[in-house]
């Protein structure tokens, strides 16, 4: 995994992959490991083993497939186990050629071995240079409030804008473990017309989905204003504050179409408590 799934701008995406060695050994392995496991000729014993092995492979994949976050890296438990069937590869090939197969896994773990040091000890690589000695919550610099929550709380992990960053603050947003319960608005059925919804219906709503507190964040180079900000007897402000860019996430990488950058300048967090109870509102208010 010579790469660490990181492409040339610095950034983190699932279109890079194994290497060539995981691609020119462990997938003929799982071709082998199937095709054994099919074989009559072979030991009932040996074929359940093969079977047992690529079942353990495919439900990874699919489990890693519906988590909904295809980083190269989540599959890697799943990888190391469909590099066993590699012996299978070394046992087909002829015994003289063996030894070159074996010598060239050893190069190929090498190269990857090296090129991970390389990437990771640089001084300028956030992996080294910014987690020496740095605490987790140092390092993502989420509001001290999300850690003094009781476990389980959950938090509605709203976007502001229209651009998908705000997803890598979910995991952050959990704090320790066994930590937050961290929902986005599809994974509770409100939708992002929520801040379109009458003001009533939006609370009756949220506390219908169990959502206690509302996070929102963006990088940028302005704050904003929510909708919530004008709703204080609904949803209660409890973290309002601007501060600049953290060197975990990533530098500009993106703008808008209003045109403001991404990732550099300015980081805007805004974090609200939903009330427990609904004072009236004068004249059906509703969420601009």
């Amino acid at each position: 995994f010579p790469m660490m799934d990181r492409h040339i701008d610095s950034t983190y995406s699932g279109g890079a992959g194994f290497g060539a060695a995981f691609a020119a050994l462990a997938l003929p392995g799982v071709v082998l490991c199937a095709k054994r496991g099919l074989d009559r000729g072979v030991r009932v014993a040996a074929r359940m083993r093969c079977g047992v092995v690529l079942a353990l492979i495919a439900l990874g994949i699919v489990a890693w497939w519906f988590g909904k976050h295809h980083l190269p890296r989540f599959l890697l438990p799943v990888m190391g186990l469909a590099c066993v069937p590699i012996a299978l590869v070394l046992d087909a090939v002829a015994a003289k050629t063996r030894s070159l197969v074996i010598g060239a896994v050893c190069v190929a773990v090498l190269v990857s071995g090296l090129e991970t040091l390389r990437v990771v000890f640089r001084e300028d690589h956030h992996i080294w240079s910014h987690q020496r000695g740095a605490t987790r919550r140092s390092h993502y610099q989420m509001p001290d409030a999300i850690y003094d929550l009781p476990a389980g709380t959950r938090i509605l992990l709203l976007r502001p804008t229209d651009h998908d960053f705000y997803q890598t603050y979910r995991y952050p947003l959990i704090a320790s473990l066994p930590g937050n319960d961290v929902v986005m608005e599809d994974e509770v059925g409100l939708g992002l017309d929520i801040q379109g919804m009458n003001a009533l219906t939006a609370y009756g709503a949220l506390k219908n989905a169990g959502v206690e507190y509302i996070f929102m964040r963006t990088v940028g180079l302005r704050p904003f204003t929510s909708a919530f900000d004008t709703l204080p007897e609904l949803f209660e402000p409890i973290v309002d504050t601007v501060g600049r860019s953290y060197p975990w996430y990533r530098v500009s990488v993106a703008i808008t179409e209003e045109g403001e950058v991404l990732g550099g300048g300015t980081v805007v967090t805004k974090m609200y408590r939903v009330r427990e109870r609904v004072p009236p509102l004068a004249g059906g208010s509703r969420l601009p």
